[in-house]
């Protein structure tokens, strides 16, 4: 599964756009630090079954506020404010230990990133989209 989360971030690191890759790495594994934030919060439901996959035994059946499509959307939207707001504030490059540009798509980058990697893995755009409220 992270294999997959992983992919879409070495796709998008291009010479181009100057995005660091842990940055990427961040932005497609976005969604999933919320899941298990919310999980630890009791919020969304999360139960162990002894052979459920072969590669987890982790059924995640109620995940409606971190992987359902509108939320995806939000929460990419979400992501690339904050990369914006953060990256208009700091230009430097600490790799190569001078200034760097500041692209305008790298905050569009960012924020489909997470939507993308969801898609990919996790089939949120194959899941219908739902608002939860308990």
């Amino acid at each position: 599964m992270f294999v997959g989360h992983y992919s879409v971030a070495f796709a998008c690191r291009t010479e181009r756009n100057k995005i660091p890759l842990w940055v990427l790495f961040v932005a497609v594994q976005f969604l999933d630090y919320i899941w298990a934030t919310l999980v630890l919060l009791g919020i969304e439901k999360l139960r162990v079954i002894q052979g459920f996959t072969e590669g987890s035994m982790l059924d995640s059946y109620f995940h409606p506020y971190s992987h359902s499509l509108i939320t995806a959307i939000i929460w990419s939207c979400v992501a690339a404010l904050a990369y914006k707001m953060i990256c208009s504030r700091h230009p430097f490059d600490s790799a190569q230990g001078k200034l760097s540009h500041y692209s305008r798509s790298a905050p569009l980058i960012i924020g489909l990133a997470p939507t993308v990697s969801a898609a990919v893995t996790d089939g949120a755009l194959a899941s219908v989209p739902v608002l939860a409220w308990s």
